[in-house]
């Protein structure tokens, strides 16, 4: 595994963590970002806001092809993406790390899994805004690669094709399931997990009143 720490405008740094064998992705990635001034405005926003951030290009098979963890401070992406894809991924999921709506969210306070879903895949709507904008300008103004299926990453600027296309099975995401159903699912990972350590808890504390 290779690792840089690339220093912006002394703002503070970012650290991209990757296989060797991607080594000129990542290079003509980082060059490109360079070109283009909204991609480099958001990633000195990045490194002067979030300290000691990493990002992980693994060859892991994650859930999608990309993940912010804004817990840990990291976001983690796909290494066998094509170019193109793995470029797009990371404006995306830069763009979810700047996305204040993402900041200690905590599942718990909504009040049930489609609630959830719905308010991370609205918070993401927001982000993809963002990174489609930054992709354009560097198709129009850094000689970005243009998207093949252009008329697509166009579609989903519409809140409802997005809202709907996160809800279409599709086996990118963890074998067969939809976007949406990784949240909800989440959301029940959480929840049974509250709910054991209540039983553990209540357990313990009735065999100590036995006592």
């Amino acid at each position: 595994m290779q690792r840089i720490e690339i220093t912006y405008e002394d703002e503070g740094s970012i650290t991209f963590n990757y296989p060797q064998e991607i080594h000129d992705n990542i290079s003509r990635l980082l060059k490109l970002c360079a070109a283009n001034k909204m991609a480099e405005k958001m990633l000195i926003y990045l490194s002067s806001t979030k300290d000691n951030l990493e990002i992980y290009f693994t060859e892991e098979r994650l859930i999608s092809l990309g993940q912010c963890l804004p817990e840990v401070n990291r976001i983690e992406i796909r290494s066998q993406l094509s170019f193109e894809n793995l470029l797009k991924t990371f404006i995306f999921e830069c763009s979810n790390a700047c996305n204040p709506k993402f900041n200690e969210i905590n599942a718990m306070l909504f009040s049930s899994d489609v609630e959830y879903a719905n308010y991370m895949e609205e918070s993401e709507y927001d982000s993809y805004v963002l990174a489609y904008n930054i992709f354009m300008h560097g198709i129009e103004n850094a000689g970005w690669p243009k998207p093949d299926n252009m008329s697509s990453y166009i579609e989903s600027l519409s809140k409802e094709v997005w809202m709907k296309k996160s809800k279409t099975m599709n086996d990118k995401y963890n074998g067969v399931q939809s976007h949406f159903e990784i949240y909800t699912s989440f959301y029940a990972s959480k929840v049974n997990a509250i709910r054991q350590d209540f039983l553990v808890n209540d357990q313990a504390y009735i065999c100590n009143n036995k006592r």
